[in-house]
């Protein structure tokens, strides 16, 4: 999030577990998998200069790039080069200290608290998210102010309903 930060894009924000959007249309995909506890396997894929009318016809959500959101867009091995130092230094600071470390990160490009509906095999929750466990999963905020974590590896999907 920081590497696409730096570019001041107006409405970049996190939604929940690994889109980074502009408004509603995605920019970015994170994947992360760890086979060990002491590594991490990071994907990312940034909408760059290709061209995403094809994936538009076939997303939910819109999608944008990063050639329309900013007048002089990096060559990608420019942007990669950044990127890869910046996953390198937020990946220090999660084995020093778990998602606990990077929260101070996460928690402002996650935007404002929108509302949402968490899907899971056998039930909805709905909310406004506002945040995360120390084990990735979404925490939302009920029209009582309570707070309720979803546990994560149930979440189907986490729609925004706005």
């Amino acid at each position: 999030m920081d590497t696409l930060s730096a570019f001041n894009i107006p409405n970049l924000r996190l939604r929940w577990p690994n889109d980074v959007l502009v408004g509603r249309a995605k920019l970015a995909g994170i994947l992360v998998e760890r086979p060990k506890p002491d590594m991490a396997s990071i994907g990312v894929g940034i909408n760059v200069t290709n061209s995403i009318v094809d994936i538009n016809e076939d997303m939910p959500d819109p999608a944008t790039r990063l050639a329309d959101l900013i007048p002089s867009c990096p060559k990608v091995s420019k942007l990669r080069t950044i990127l890869g130092d910046s996953l390198a230094e937020a990946y220090d600071y999660f084995l020093e200290g778990g998602l606990d470390a990077l929260a101070p990160m996460l928690e402002p490009a996650w935007g404002e608290s929108k509302p949402v509906v968490a899907i899971t095999d056998t039930d909805r929750f709905c909310g406004y998210f506002v945040g995360v466990e120390s084990d990735g999963s979404p925490i939302l905020r009920r029209a009582d102010g309570s707070r309720y974590s979803v546990p994560g590896t149930t979440v189907i999907r986490l729609k925004e309903l706005i």
